[in-house]
């Protein structure tokens, strides 16, 4: 009878040890892959910029299979992509795929480009086109919405290389508005004097070849131009 006490107590205390130990490699498991990140975002995504409007962060999300750009907040998905929570002091987004985690930061390379912009830039300066918001008339920079804005809005094709720009002063288009070819090879250039075309209108070809040429003034269609 004792010895059937001794073999039954020493049994449960390996069961313990059993449990203990499945416990500690369980966790370090997990700590190893990075506590919940089992995945990786950037395979998808990528962060373009991000700023606080009255206390709640939004972030501009790239989706590269998509090749769209949209500013989100937490909650908001992007493709299968969730954005569930965003770490101030990392600077990190997490974001949740299929019961999946993982960790997101801001693309330094597009930041260092101009692509993308941590605040909104200031009147005068370079921004994403995706910062810009259409209200009554006028062209706004997103969180700027009291002043009309002026300077240039830009975007990039995944490339770095750039895929548009246009001017504007007071909330107006003014100055050059441009596009490029994926191959960098510009596209046409537009002319605008307070939100009216002006000047000759210029379109080329993938190769460079003038395609047309038109002249514009008071926001009128004046005449063909000679391609040469």
């Amino acid at each position: 009878m004792i010895l059937k006490t001794i073999s039954w107590n020493m049994f449960k205390l390996l069961l313990i040890s059993c449990a203990i130990h499945s416990l500690y490699y369980q966790g370090h498991a997990q700590s190893d892959a990075g506590g919940l990140e089992t995945f990786n975002p950037e395979d998808e995504l990528e962060m373009r910029g991000h700023y606080r409007l009255r206390g709640n962060w939004k972030f501009n999300i790239y989706h590269k299979k998509n090749q769209t750009s949209k500013w989100l907040q937490i909650g908001q998905r992007s493709g299968d992509c969730i954005l569930k929570s965003y770490n101030e002091k990392e600077k990190r987004l997490l974001i949740e795929k299929d019961g999946a985690m993982g960790g997101l930061s801001l693309n330094k390379i597009e930041a260092a480009s101009g692509t993308a912009a941590t605040t909104p830039a200031s009147g005068g300066n370079s921004i994403t086109s995706t910062n810009l918001r259409f209200k009554n008339g006028l062209y706004y920079e997103l969180g700027k919405e009291d002043t009309p804005f002026t300077g240039n809005a830009t975007k990039k094709y995944p490339t770095g290389k750039p895929w548009y720009q246009r001017g504007y002063k007071d909330g107006k288009k003014h100055g050059a508005t441009m596009e490029w070819f994926p191959n960098g090879q510009i596209k046409y250039k537009m002319l605008y004097t307070d939100n009216q075309r002006t000047g000759v209108w210029t379109y080329w070809n993938q190769e460079g070849k003038v395609t047309a040429k038109r002249q514009y003034e008071k926001n009128q269609f004046v005449k063909n131009l000679p391609l040469k």
